[in-house]
């Protein structure tokens, strides 16, 4: 015999819709959320069943005994009058004091779903507070168990109609019975969230309302302060100072922490899942050279006309009477703030040093075929590992990485490049240099440089040596512990034969500008500048437009590029040593792909902002 528990329902007299006893009623009984038959017994000893359905008699009461339901389990319980038409159902129903069971996750809203569509459905009555939008419901269909969220819930002439996301592939269909809520509302939150906002800079603390730290719980904290150093931590609810660290295991950096984060909790640190980014703008070339007060100032890089002019210390590149703006290098302070290293100067640009490897160089005879050159004939001087080739039809930057069958006189050598030349009076040059200058001294705590190096203080090369040329470059940046130091600018690779420049090479580093959004669209023939001082080396500049209210189905916060004009046009871009621009054409307007169902639509002025960006990639120029 089961153990069993009094039913906390229709133990009472059963009335019908007029207050009269509900003669020949029945309760069918099932297993909670299914048509499955479970059996209910008529005494306290659980020994005598219950007949399924059960009946009601002439006075309204259950007509064998009471109602007892087994211990640990739940019932659906179905009443239906004399002729079998339900009238109520209720479901996830357990004896009274039955501690045995356990709550389902899913509520009985006791109402009858009808079915509409594969994934809709409705109740007589306004229904909309209980089955509100975003809440899950569980079903029960010909097919069995489905889920699903809602997404819709109106209640119009007497009739809440509700639409629903159903789980995948799953669907309502005609068997349509039950429509379970889940326990949770969507609109209404029961689950404490934890969030908090931060104090203090650096040294932060946040009162969650926890009481220990769990392995792999998260937490949203707001910090109003940006980190200054590499060294924050973070004390929930008094649970300690615990350092706050990127994904990959490493302090933050200066600038990671600033506005809302997600951290997770490792077992002895905090993970900072999504720090604040930070992007680096201007990174400039290594030196503009020229002047930067005339009209229009556009500072030159090392220009080919120095070719043939004899090089050594103290040569002046480029003479030139106007200020010379050298933009030196681009890095961060210890405490994250941004530091830029620039000197201007009333003279012309002086080397202060030069590094460079020897070799006596030769004058051949020799053809070229992919990367292998094949000597023939050798008029004086000696080829060697490292020498730049130059002669009739050989690319620029082409020189000998490896020894074939030549030793230093006819034979074959291994090329960095791939071309083909034919046989011809050839030279591979005896030098190549390294222009540099030693400028901006800084105290410790310049933790990072773009183009600079460290000089002065300890040095981790012999020699002061520097790797830069256009096969390796190898930069050594200061560490910031030193108390002072210099910083040596490596300025561009010259190749040099019999002492003559041959070739120049300045390295351009990767750059990008953004200048301000401009409210509405560019006019007509209005030109479009944007000083960028990013120099000409494979620079992109790119029109940028930002929905301001809707436009052609855009929404605010969408962004477009690369527009075309009204006339379907192309923006025509011009790209200067330090500006660039564009102008509309004299039709005006621009227009752009309709976001729902593509065909072309002209924007509308007022609904858009506008800006331009400048990129450019890492290469070398002359």
């Amino acid at each position: 015999m089961p153990a069993v528990k009094l039913s906390p329902i229709f133990n009472s007299q059963i009335i019908d819709g007029t207050g009269a006893p509900l003669v020949g009623g029945q309760i069918a009984t099932y297993e909670a959320g299914s048509t499955n038959p479970l059996a209910t017994y008529t005494t306290s000893a659980g020994d005598v069943a219950q007949t399924n359905p059960v009946i009601i008699n002439t006075l309204g009461f259950v007509e064998l005994g009471q109602l007892w339901l087994q211990a640990g389990k739940s019932y659906k319980l179905v009443l239906m009058d004399a002729n079998g038409v339900v009238l109520k159902t209720e479901d996830n129903v357990s004896g009274v004091n039955d501690t045995t069971t356990s709550t389902d996750e899913w509520t009985d809203s006791g109402l009858a779903p009808s079915y509409l569509t594969a994934s809709s459905f409705s109740f007589n009555g306004d229904q909309t507070s209980t089955f509100h939008i975003g809440r899950r419901v569980k079903f029960q269909v010909t097919a069995g168990a489905v889920y699903g969220r809602i997404t819709n819930s109106v209640f119009a002439a007497g009739v809440t109609t509700v639409t629903m996301q159903m789980d995948g592939a799953q669907a309502l269909d005609s068997g349509l019975s039950i429509a379970k809520p889940s326990i949770l509302r969507a609109n209404i939150l029961s689950l404490p969230e934890r969030i908090a906002t931060a104090t203090g800079t650096d040294t932060y603390s946040a009162k969650v309302g926890i009481l220990r730290l769990v392995i792999g719980d998260q937490y949203k904290i707001k910090f109003p302060n940006v980190n200054l150093t590499n060294a924050a931590t973070l004390n929930l609810d008094s649970t300690g100072d615990l350092a706050i660290m990127t994904t990959a295991g490493v302090a933050v950096p200066p600038g990671a922490i600033n506005g809302e984060h997600e951290l997770r909790y490792n077992g002895s640190n905090f993970t900072l899942l999504n720090p604040a980014p930070r992007i680096m703008l201007r990174a400039r070339h290594c030196v503009n050279f020229g002047p930067t007060t005339n009209n229009p100032a556009q500072p030159d890089l090392i220009p080919k006309s120095q070719i043939g002019r004899t090089l050594a210390q103290g040569v002046i590149v480029n003479p030139t009477n106007a200020n010379v703006l050298y933009s030196l290098a681009n890095g961060f302070n210890s405490d994250g703030s941004p530091l830029d290293i620039n000197f201007i100067s009333t003279q012309s640009f002086n080397v202060t040093g030069l590094t460079g490897r020897t070799g006596a160089g030769a004058n051949f005879t020799g053809s070229i075929s992919g990367n292998t050159l094949t000597v023939s004939a050798v008029a004086s001087g000696t080829l060697a590992i490292g020498q730049s080739v130059h002669g009739p039809g050989v690319m620029p930057n082409t020189s000998i990485t490896a020894l074939g069958t030549g030793t230093g006189g006819t034979g074959t050598y291994t090329l960095n490049r791939n071309q083909n030349v034919s046989s011809n009076t050839m030279a591979s040059n005896c030098v190549t240099n390294t222009i540099y200058m030693d400028v901006g001294a800084k105290t410790a705590g310049f933790v990072a440089a773009v183009d600079a190096d460290q000089n002065g203080g300890t040095i981790p090369v012999t020699n002061n040596q520097i790797t830069f040329d256009h096969q390796a470059m190898v930069n050594y940046i200061g560490n910031g512990t030193t108390a002072s130091q210099s910083n040596r600018l490596p300025i561009a690779v010259v190749d040099c034969d019999n002492g003559k420049i041959i070739d120049i090479r300045v390295r351009a580093y990767a750059g990008k500008a953004i200048n301000l959004w401009t409210t509405g669209l560019p006019a007509a023939g209005v030109a479009c500048n944007f000083v960028h001082e990013m120099g000409t080396a494979n620079l992109r500049v790119k029109l940028v437009l930002q929905a301001l209210s809707g436009d052609i189905n855009y929404l605010p916060g969408m962004y477009l590029d690369d527009v075309a004009q009204q006339n379907s046009a192309p923006v025509n871009y011009w790209r200067e040593r330090g500006v660039s621009g564009f102008i509309v054409n004299s039709t005006g307007g621009f227009t752009a792909a309709n976001l729902i169902g593509g065909g072309q639509n002209n924007l509308t002025a007022g609904s858009w902002q506008w800006r331009l960006e400048v990129t450019r990639g890492s290469e070398w120029g002359a």
